[in-house]
C-alpha cells in the first residue's frame, strides 16, 4: 500500500492533492458510479444520469460511448486509473 504522502504536492501556502491525482480519483469515482448504476439502477446523486456520466467518461477517455455500453466505460475508466497509478511520481 503507498503512502498517502505519495499523492499530495506541497507549497508555502498548504497541502493540495496534484492534478494527476485528482484525475486518478475522479475516474474511479465515475466508474464505481456506472457500476452501481447498472447493477441497481441506483444513481449516486441526482444529477448523475446516464448522459451526463457518459460525457464525463467521454471526457476523460475521448471516446464515445453508447448507453447501453456503461460497464464497457467503467471498465476503460478503471484501466486508465489504474495505469496512472502505475506511473512513477514526478517531483515538481
Amino acid at each position: 500500500m503507498s503512502n498517502v504522502n505519495d499523492y499530495l504536492t506541497r507549497t508555502n501556502n498548504g497541502t493540495s492533492f496534484s492534478d494527476s491525482d485528482v484525475d486518478i480519483f475522479g475516474m474511479t469515482v465515475l466508474a464505481q458510479g456506472m457500476r452501481l448504476y447498472v447493477k441497481t439502477g441506483m444513481k449516486p446523486a441526482k444529477g448523475w444520469t446516464v448522459t451526463n456520466m457518459l460525457h464525463m467518461a467521454k471526457q476523460y477517455l475521448g471516446k464515445t460511448y453508447k448507453r447501453t455500453q456503461l460497464l464497457e466505460a467503467a471498465s476503460d475508466l478503471l484501466a486508465k486509473a489504474n495505469a496512472a497509478k502505475a506511473l512513477p511520481k514526478t517531483e515538481g
